[in-house]
């Protein structure tokens, strides 16, 4: 079962509790790595001032940050910026496996609300072979699949 294509049509016919029972700690979780990744970037400007400060003091006169003790001090709020950042990546970890398990059994408990037909082998070997083409520009000996399914 493709979840990249089912998801949003399953999202459709869950009831709210089993929305709420995804959403909400999909959520929690999310606000962990956003702040993890806005952390990380700050950090990263951060470093990146210190070491352009730096290169400026052996070559040139125009610093972005004038004083050494400046330069120590940015440096280590760069390094606790990332290693906040680095924590809460590893704290989101455990998150993101448990949202990904409960993400499949929602397909285990809710697919048979999607009123789906067992494609025939025939059908399957259609959509392979067009996927194929269309995505991979697979090369076909057989002839061509018209997505439309006209006869031409």
């Amino acid at each position: 079962m493709d979840d990249t294509f089912y998801w949003p049509r399953l999202w459709l016919v869950l009831d709210k509790d089993a929305r709420s029972e995804v959403d909400i700690p999909w959520a929690a979780v999310d606000a962990i790595l956003y702040t993890a990744i806005g952390v990380g970037g700050v950090g990263l400007v951060y470093v990146a001032l210190v070491v352009i400060s730096a290169v400026t003091a052996i070559f040139g006169p125009a610093r972005p940050i004038e004083d050494p003790w400046t330069w120590l001090l940015t440096g280590m709020v760069a390094f606790v910026l990332l290693l906040f950042s680095v924590l809460c990546l590893r704290a989101a970890v455990p998150g993101v496996v448990a949202n990904g398990e409960r993400y499949k059994s929602v397909f285990d408990l809710y697919r048979n609300k999607l009123n789906m037909q067992v494609p025939t082998s025939d059908e399957k070997d259609k959509w392979d072979r067009l996927a194929g083409q269309q995505q991979y520009l697979e090369k076909d000996e057989r002839e061509p699949i018209d997505p439309q399914g006209s006869k031409g």
